[in-house]
């Protein structure tokens, strides 16, 4: 009770939501089609996402699973502890067939160029449209390297 409110609210509804949003996040991410995030934070954070998002979703029916494993809880333990260590790993270092195009294509160059992508894209300047497909984004890389250090 919240004040005189009555909130009640179904967690396993809950954590089968944030699983799902999660997968989502993570599977839209890795598509490429948040170019921006891409510049903004070079962490791999979306890459981990979907593992997460399973990891809540079994979450929200453990007890089936429990059941479903001879009741054997060590063993949904192992089960989340490899999930969570495999999205822990796959954000620290994500594999290469998870990585949009244009990402891979990108940490081909030099640290530097991508640095210089990163203050044009903050300084607000269009940009988009240097990264729409991979003849800009090699046109773009090119100016870029042009420029220089």
């Amino acid at each position: 009770m919240l004040n005189g409110f009555n909130l009640n609210i179904d967690s396993q509804l809950v954590l089968r939501f944030l699983g799902v949003f999660s997968i989502i996040i993570g599977i839209v991410g890795m598509s490429g089609l948040w170019k921006r995030w891409y510049f903004r934070s070079q962490r791999n954070t979306v890459y981990g996402y979907p593992l997460l998002g399973v990891t809540c979703i079994l979450g929200s029916f453990e007890k089936e699973v429990q059941a479903a494993l001879g009741g054997r809880e060590w063993l949904v333990v192992v089960i989340y502890a490899i999930l969570l260590g495999g999205a822990l790993l796959i954000s620290y270092s994500p594999p290469q067939v998870l990585k949009p195009r244009f990402v891979k294509r990108i940490e081909q160059e030099p640290h530097w160029v991508y640095e210089k992508m990163v203050k044009e894209v903050m300084s607000d300047k269009p940009w988009g449209q240097n990264a729409k497909n991979r003849t800009a984004l090699e046109k773009w890389i090119k100016e870029i390297k042009k420029k220089g250090k």
